[in-house]
């Protein structure tokens, strides 16, 4: 179980810092820069070979595809499956994440010939994108996350109870799963608020919270009209429930540099989890009042973001300590998702239809109402 995490979810920050290069060479560890003895330098290229080969052979990736998935040059990657060099502790994990990708997909589809076909597949969890998009994007930690609640939801989601502090399921009505009835509702979305508010019943509903925040970028409330969207610095809430209408008021419009669960997800574009009473007041001693007024003791806060824009935040609280899995991750950050593009949508539809209305004629605009 997670305690406390913080998981980057905008494509172009994932795996992009890399803080001691890619790779070590295999002779360092002959000079004195490694303590590793050479039988356990042999068992680390075979090791490193073994995964690289596991990906090419059952998701049937070129080496380059291999490469992007986590996030290293195609050169490097020659060189770790030659065993002249070995990556570093941080690309070791990402091919063993790559790893436990490509076994969850062939536990799953049976063969490597349906792994493959669930690659190229457009997936209504990923907003009609490819798992192997997000693959060469570096992200095989969120498509593992996916896979499981893909499992999950053949039988119905988890509901966690804030009484018991344990998840049962909840078996979807007719055998649909909650994220495709999600997403299609969110593909009906009319107006921003609505959206909001569909986030907050869907994301209430999977985690159990008592209280939930929905804020957007103050722009795409009352801004002017326009293709492109700057980054946010002031947020406007656009649907709660269960928050005081004291707090309410207060808090309708703040700052995105507030130090608030909500603000932090959108100014960061990370999920932030906080499990505790303790960390929770001591991360932001401005919301103390709220918290006590609701008797708040966990928090998990997701940014609302398309792959170019940042338009929002999300906040769930509860009402005991609360830990957050891999599962609800997924679940969570593909519900912010869905509600993105929603946004999204209805920005630009409002955009295109103001240039439509200042390219008619006036009387032709009188003539047609």
């Amino acid at each position: 179980m997670i305690s406390h995490l913080t998981l980057d979810l905008r494509t172009r920050k994932s795996f992009t810092r890399k803080s001691s290069g890619e790779d070590v060479a295999f002779g360092d560890l002959q000079n004195g820069r490694s303590q590793t003895s050479p039988t356990d330098a042999t068992k680390d290229r075979e090791r490193i070979a073994d995964l690289i080969e596991r990906a090419r052979r059952s998701l049937h990736l070129t080496l380059s595809e291999i490469a992007a998935s986590v996030q290293a040059n195609e050169a490097t990657l020659h060189r770790w499956r030659l065993g002249t060099s070995r990556p570093t502790a941080a690309y070791a994990s990402r091919l063993e994440s790559l790893d436990d990708l490509v076994a969850a997909v062939r536990r799953m589809q049976g063969s490597d010939a349906g792994a493959t076909l669930w690659l190229d597949r457009a997936d209504v969890m990923i907003q009609g994108r490819t798992p192997r998009a997000l693959l060469l994007e570096g992200r095989s930690d969120y498509l593992l996350g996916l896979l499981t609640a893909a499992s999950a939801l053949t039988t119905g989601l988890p509901h966690h109870s804030p009484d018991t502090g344990h998840s049962t399921p909840v078996v979807a009505a007719g055998g649909a799963s909650q994220l495709t009835e999600a997403a299609l509702e969110f593909a009906r979305a009319t107006s921003v608020n609505e959206t909001g508010a569909m986030l907050i019943r869907f994301g209430c509903n999977h985690l159990g919270a008592v209280a939930a925040l929905v804020a957007v970028n103050a722009d795409l409330v009352d801004g002017p009209l326009s293709v492109s969207i700057s980054e946010p610095s002031e947020l406007a809430i656009i649907a709660s429930a269960n928050v005081p209408p004291v707090a309410g008021v207060v808090w309708r419009r703040y700052p995105i540099t507030l130090k608030a669960p909500i603000a932090e997800a959108a100014r960061t574009g990370l999920v932030v989890a906080v499990t505790g009473r303790n960390e929770l007041q001591e991360r932001y001693p401005g919301g103390r009042p709220f918290f006590d007024e609701r008797g708040l003791h966990a928090v998990c806060a997701l940014p609302i973001a398309t792959r170019t824009n940042v338009l929002g935040g999300a906040s769930f609280f509860f009402s005991a300590s609360r830990t957050f899995d891999a599962f609800d991750i997924a679940v969570m950050t593909s519900l912010a998702e869905h509600c993105a593009t929603a946004l999204d949508r209805i920005r630009l539809t409002r955009c295109m239809a103001t240039d439509v209305a200042a390219t008619v004629p006036a009387e032709e605009r009188a003539s047609v109402q």
